[in-house]
């Protein structure tokens, strides 16, 4: 494996420390916000920086993002700020494997959320 392609089983540790920087100055500037919403805001801020970078090095001959990477951070809470992105820069969107999963995540997270707001009534 060539050395420029040795940063890419990085990628989750790398995001990983983005995502405590990030969350870590959200919470410090919002000392109110509760850590599960500065949780979710750094993963959607990451989700979406991640998805700029990846369409932005497209073409240019630079090691790519795997989709992989870019629809777990999308599973794991940052679908907002992935699909704003993904639909702003018109990035994947050509690929209907892509845009399906992605649908699919978004759907199952909106039933999820259903089902917390329904159970929490009674």
């Amino acid at each position: 494996m060539a050395n420029h392609h040795l940063w890419i089983k990085r990628i989750p540790l790398i995001l990983l420390a983005f995502f405590i920087v990030i969350t870590t100055w959200i919470l410090t500037q919002w000392t109110s916000m509760p850590v599960l919403w500065g949780g979710i805001i750094g993963l959607n801020i990451l989700s979406a920086f991640t998805f700029a970078y990846d369409k932005f090095v497209a073409g240019r001959g630079v090691t790519r993002i795997p989709e992989r990477v870019l629809l777990t951070l999308c599973l794991v809470g940052g679908s907002m700020g992935g699909g704003l992105i993904m639909f702003g820069l018109r990035h994947k969107t050509s690929k209907t494997a892509f845009v399906r999963l992605f649908a699919g995540i978004v759907i199952l997270q909106v039933l999820a959320l259903l089902s917390v707001f329904l159970l929490r009534g009674n």
